[in-house]
């Protein structure tokens, strides 16, 4: 890629750092975490934003300071109970991070979050990001951000070319990024940034009309949604997926992996995923077999369709009634797929960390 100038002859950096201040106070999104000074808890809002929409946040926010309200009980709990209040925001080693981190505090800062940016970056899960956001937003740090929002705000306005996930394009948005920061506001500032590419400079059809730096942007008089570059986005693979719901005496199996690639330490419904083209019924019985289980009378359940990280898996579930549990300690493959297999009383299910597809496969039955 071509290294670009970075030239806006109409921006008068001031003027456009009060524009979009005083913009972002008047019309901001009333969000829980923009409510509290504590670092905590603008610290655990941010780790759960990463990846993740506003909307699907806020619940899980509440809901996560409610069993947590401060770093310490967060620090004292088991990783299982941390991942069962993150059960169903996925990228699970966000929540083992925090949980990491949350002791390491404990232990290293006497369970105050520190100020000091050398300090925050060597929490597990901090990045240049979340440095930045915590930095400014919780101590008012003069740090920069840059997320996909920061990065199509500053392209549009100064008309930049380039792949929005390339190296050389990222740094060069960070050195802009830098160098408009507003010192005095430095919070408030990568706030207002987020939340004009969030709300206004949107990727698709932005609202130019109402955008409080429209004046200053070079992007606008050239057609502001060639800015930056879109790339094709990655081609989604589709896959199918085994999962067997065996209960027995009030209770269920479920199986557990720290292998798996998107189920890593998490309890699930034990399961096999197509690998090979095999057909549902294949793979059922192979599941069958590999739970140690005798044929048994297999019911079959709705089909559920999950998409995550450019994969649609259509889950095919079936359902066992077993009249004893303890059955399905071994398997008859001669290897043995599940690191681990656990029978659970149901009135245990919502307090597990559970993948959020075989929650609602669980929750849909009558008797969950």
């Amino acid at each position: 890629m071509k290294k670009f100038e970075i030239r806006n002859s109409k921006l008068d950096i001031p003027r456009f750092q009060k524009n979009l201040l005083r913009w972002y106070r008047k019309h901001k999104r009333d969000l829980p975490w923009r409510q509290t000074n504590d670092p905590y808890k603008i610290w655990i809002s941010e780790i759960m934003l990463q990846q993740t929409t506003v909307a699907a946040v806020v619940a899980y926010y509440h809901r996560f300071l409610k069993r947590f309200p401060d770093l310490r009980s967060l620090a004292e709990a088991t990783e299982e109970e941390v991942l069962a209040l993150w059960s169903g925001l996925g990228y699970y080693s966000r929540a083992k991070n925090i949980h990491r981190s949350a002791r390491k505090i404990l232990v290293e800062h006497a369970g105050i979050f520190p100020k000091d940016p050398e300090k925050i970056a060597a929490l597990p899960g901090i990045g240049r990001y979340t440095l930045g956001a915590v930095g400014s937003i919780a101590f008012g740090l003069p740090l920069p951000v840059v997320d996909g929002n920061v990065i199509r705000v500053y392209a549009r306005l100064f008309a930049l070319k380039g792949d929005p996930k390339d190296s050389k394009f990222q740094k060069q948005i960070w050195e802009v990024a830098t160098s408009h920061l507003s010192s005095r506001s430095p919070g408030d500032f990568n706030q207002a940034l987020m939340e004009l590419g969030a709300t206004i400079c949107t990727p698709q059809k932005p609202l130019c009309l109402l955008c409080p730096v429209q004046g200053s942007c070079e992007g606008r008089l050239k057609g502001a949604e060639g800015f930056p570059e879109r790339k094709k986005r990655a081609e989604t693979k589709t896959l199918k997926r085994i999962a067997a719901v065996i209960e027995s005496e009030g209770r269920v199996l479920l199986t557990l992996s720290e292998k798996h690639r998107w189920m890593k330490g998490l309890w699930q419904l034990p399961s096999l995923f197509a690998e090979n083209g095999e057909s549902p019924e294949t793979l059922t019985r192979k599941l069958i077999r590999c739970l140690g289980l005798s044929p048994a009378e297999v019911a079959p359940l709705p089909t559920y369709v999950h998409a995550i990280t450019h994969h649609r898996i259509t889950i095919l579930p079936f359902r066992i009634h077993l009249k004893k549990a303890g059955r399905g300690a071994q398997s008859s493959e001669g290897r043995e797929p599940f690191e681990q297999k656990k029978w659970f009383l149901k009135a245990q299910i919502p307090q597990i960390a559970l993948p959020s597809a075989d929650r609602k496969i669980l929750n849909c039955l009558p008797t969950f």
